[in-house]
C-alpha cells in the first residue's frame, strides 16, 4: 500500500489559474463528502458581512449538490481593503 492509500486524509488538487467559482467549489465538496452544515454556516457567516443571505442545497439530476445562493446586499459597495478583511 502507498502512503497516500494508507492515509485518513483526502486530498483535493486545484489549479485555479483561469479563476474559481466559491459556490460551485463549495457545492463540489459538499458532493464529494464534506460536512454541509459546516460549509454553508462559513459560507451564511461571511455572506452576513454582505447583506442578507440564504443558501439551499439542491441535488441536481445527476445527484450533484448545486447551491441556491439568494444575497440581498445592504452596503452598495464594498471598498478593496474591507472586501480583503472579509
Amino acid at each position: 500500500m502507498t502512503t497516500m492509500e494508507n492515509s485518513n486524509y483526502n486530498r483535493i488538487y486545484l489549479d485555479p489559474s483561469g479563476g474559481i467559482s466559491g459556490d460551485i467549489f463549495s457545492a463540489s465538496l459538499i458532493s464529494m463528502g464534506a460536512d454541509s452544515e459546516r460549509v454553508i454556516s462559513a459560507m451564511v457567516t461571511a455572506g452576513k458581512e454582505l447583506g442578507e443571505i440564504d443558501i439551499n442545497p439542491v441535488l441536481s439530476a445527476d445527484g450533484a449538490t448545486q447551491l441556491r445562493i439568494d444575497l440581498k446586499p445592504t452596503h452598495p459597495h464594498i471598498k478593496g481593503q474591507r472586501a480583503k478583511e472579509i
